[in-house]
């Protein structure tokens, strides 16, 4: 009856302690911080990927206010919000790759026209007619 007591307390109350004890203190440490954010253009027509560049590398960038912050803390909601208020995102899906790794897939709408503007600039316009 006492073995059985001893390994009820050690599978009930040691075990499960001792792994939340080790992630408090690996997040405490800062390995679950995030080092790296990758955005990944998914269904994207070939021979776009040249002006949807500089769209990406602004969500990259606007999202490099989260790195160092623990993937614990990281409000994914908020973030798929903030990526899904872009005018030329479709939808998104925002996750955490562990141990340091927020991951943002991103499906921009379809570019239907370009409009070459001043200085020979151009500027793709997308389903609904928006910029």
């Amino acid at each position: 009856m006492k073995k059985l007591v001893f390994k009820l307390i050690f599978a009930f109350v040691v075990l499960p302690l001792s792994i939340a004890g080790s992630i408090y203190y690996l997040n405490r440490v800062g390995f679950f911080n995030v080092e790296k954010i990758e955005v990944v253009l998914e269904g994207v027509v070939p021979g776009q990927e040249p002006f949807l560049k500089p769209l990406t590398d602004n969500l990259v960038a606007a999202l490099n206010s989260r790195k160092g912050v623990s993937l614990w803390d990281i409000q994914l909601k908020g973030i798929s919000q903030d990526v899904g208020a872009l005018g030329w995102v479709e939808s998104s899906l925002v996750k955490r790759s562990w141990p340091s790794t927020l991951s943002v897939k991103v499906h921009p709408y379809e570019v239907k026209l370009l409009h070459i503007g001043k200085n020979s600039q151009l500027t793709p316009i997308i389903e609904d007619g928006s910029f």
